[in-house]
């Protein structure tokens, strides 16, 4: 018997494996159903199958509602709304070919470690050393500052050294890179090699290594 559609969404599944989004829209209804999926209660232009693919979502996806309009000549109903949780990869501080030294370098002399705790050729009042890493998936939501950006130390006996980032920023025509310049505590032990990682909104990087001097 011809009755008015009465839909629902069954399926909503963010793929980690290529950062796609599929919702799928499930209804009853006789005769032949037409479909509308809206964001936000906008309509998506194109968007006019049972199924809807968000080839690849992105950081300004996270919280977007979808749903979808479903109508046949009886009448039109719509679906319940789906939340969209986007989950950004972790961050990662660049490190050398098959090996976690990191791609580092003092921010004033340029040049590579090992790294002195204090620089003769830096002129900040406090004179000591400023290191710049660089990472990808750092990408800052808008309106955050580098407050947002976390860095620790860990030396061999796994003692933790809380560290200041200074400056998070794109690298100029390298797209997707961003460079991270942190100041380097001064009671980190000298002579050795240190861990350092990173975290932006509660994911932590890998560790990559400096030496010090």
């Amino acid at each position: 018997m011809p009755h008015r559609p009465s839909p629902a969404i069954r399926q909503t599944r963010p793929l980690r494996r290529d950062n796609s989004a599929t919702f799928v829209v499930t209804a009853d209804g006789s005769p032949t159903l037409t479909y509308q999926w809206q964001r936000n209660q906008v309509n998506i232009s194109g968007a006019t199958s049972a199924t809807y693919m968000i080839a690849s979502t992105a950081a300004s996806d996270d919280g977007a509602k979808f749903r979808c309009v479903v109508t046949n000549s009886f009448g039109t109903a719509t679906s319940n709304e789906a939340t969209l949780t986007v989950q950004p990869p972790p961050p990662v501080l660049l490190t050398e070919a098959n090996s976690n030294l990191a791609i580092a370098i003092d921010s004033v002399t340029m040049f590579r470690d090992p790294f002195p705790l204090t620089n003769p050729f830096n002129f900040s009042a406090d004179g000591r050393t400023r290191v710049s890493f660089f990472a990808l998936n750092l990408d800052l939501l808008p309106g955050e500052t580098m407050s947002a950006v976390t860095a620790r130390a860990e030396d061999s006996m796994l003692n933790v050294y809380p560290m200041t980032v200074e400056f998070v920023g794109s690298v100029p025509a390298v797209p997707g890179v961003s460079e991270v310049t942190i100041l380097l505590p001064g009671n980190l032990p000298p002579g050795q090699d240190v861990l350092v990682s990173i975290t932006l909104h509660g994911q932590a990087s890998n560790k990559a290594r400096i030496r010090i001097k």
